[in-house]
């Protein structure tokens, strides 16, 4: 450790000082990550939703942002959960959120019905 022949990443929810043995952490640096507030959250989603092509208002993003609880890695799972079903039902570039919905559960109707 000392030389820098070994790099350790991790992310822990608890408390470093508890977990790590004292003397890997007196050879660490220990960097406390902040919960992101819901306007921050709100902005990323914002800046996302060209990326998985869909449209929403702006009080559906505060709910998914209050829903994550200050953790984008939630929030954005979120909005890709929601993507995912107009992935595979139409290539149309943009499409709000519940038509994605009806969209797919219209195509599972079809599928199951042509079988």
């Amino acid at each position: 450790m000392e030389r820098g022949d070994i790099i350790l990443i991790g992310a822990t929810t608890e408390n470093p000082s508890f977990e790590v043995i004292s003397a890997l952490l007196s050879r660490s640096r220990v960097y406390a990550l902040r919960l992101l507030s819901v306007p921050e959250l709100t902005t990323l989603l914002r800046r996302a939703l060209p990326v998985v092509h869909l449209e929403a208002t702006d009080d559906l993003l505060e709910q998914i942002a209050i829903y994550s609880n200050g953790d984008a890695r939630q929030a954005y799972n979120t909005l890709e959960a929601a993507a995912a079903p107009r992935r595979v039902c139409s290539p149309k570039p943009r499409s709000k959120m519940p038509s994605s919905a009806k969209c797919c559960s219209t195509t599972k109707a079809a599928r199951s019905t042509s079988t």
